[in-house]
């Protein structure tokens, strides 16, 4: 058997105190993950070029036909599907879904969020590809969600990100008492305002929870523990549990009297 004392992230987040205060700091800290970007669906007309200067100017030139097209009044779909050399998206209407920047070259982005009005189209616009002429065809604008629609949910964040640093805080003031006054667990008790416990009888297999756990039947069975009579080290069981240790009383392996088993 053992005494030892447990720390629990979820114990902790029992006596733990969440402001509104500390609510609205938190949501002003994090303001970005209640942000949603604004969303631009682009269309494009791409008229290639290889490489050699001739071929890149005859491309230019046949792309600024295609611009002249356009604002002529030609429908950008129906162009797309006739000219445009990205013949899968050209099928679609030069269709490339909404886009989010960093997907495409940094040319042809600057271009297509500096659209501002759906059905506005830019100039050429020149990639390792070829021309572009790009359309903003739907634009769903920024969405922020208000502290009023997060406020419960962010309230249980703070109190486990509290409770989390709580435990961590306990746990250290744990190792360091425990280890500095290994005789007992009194101090460390004491210092993290923690009551001692004693296990069941444990073996080095079939224990009950915690004590099924491999780091802590190592540390009852361990020399300091049972040959030395010290405070285990710092146990940490996983992100949420830690523990002390010391042994209680120990018993040998034995052979159990044939009165204890006849029935049986």
């Amino acid at each position: 058997k053992v005494d030892y004392i447990s720390l629990d992230v979820a114990d902790l987040a029992k006596d733990i105190n969440v402001s509104d205060e500390d609510v609205a700091k938190y949501y002003q800290e994090n303001s970005t993950s209640f942000t949603e970007a604004a969303q631009r669906r682009i269309s494009h007309i791409l008229i290639e070029f290889n490489d050699g200067n001739a071929d890149d100017e005859a491309a230019k030139i046949q792309a600024q036909t295609v611009l002249t097209r356009l604002e002529q009044g030609e429908d950008f779909a129906v162009l797309a599907k006739e000219v445009s050399n990205d013949t899968f998206s050209g099928e679609n209407g030069g269709d490339l879904d909404f886009l989010e920047v960093g997907v495409m070259e940094s040319s042809f982005d600057e271009a297509a969020f500096a659209l501002k009005n759906v059905g506005d189209t830019t100039e050429l616009v020149k990639t390792s590809f070829g021309y572009h002429l790009i359309k903003l065809t739907e634009l769903k604008a920024e969405v922020i969600q208000s502290l009023a629609e997060v406020q419960d949910e962010l309230r249980v964040t703070v109190s486990n990100n509290k409770a989390q640093e709580a435990f961590y805080e306990q746990s250290q003031k744990l190792a360091q008492v425990s280890f500095e006054y290994p005789d007992s667990l009194e101090d460390a008790a004491n210092e993290v305002d923690a009551k001692i416990e004693t296990s069941a009888w444990l073996s080095r297999e079939g224990n009950p929870v915690p004590f099924d756990n491999a780091k802590i039947v190592d540390a009852a069975f361990s020399e300091l523990v049972l040959q030395e009579s010290l405070n285990s080290d710092l146990i940490e069981v996983n992100d949420e549990v830690a523990l002390v240790l010391r042994l209680d009383t120990y018993q040998e392996a034995n052979v159990k009297p044939i009165a204890e088993v006849e029935a049986q």
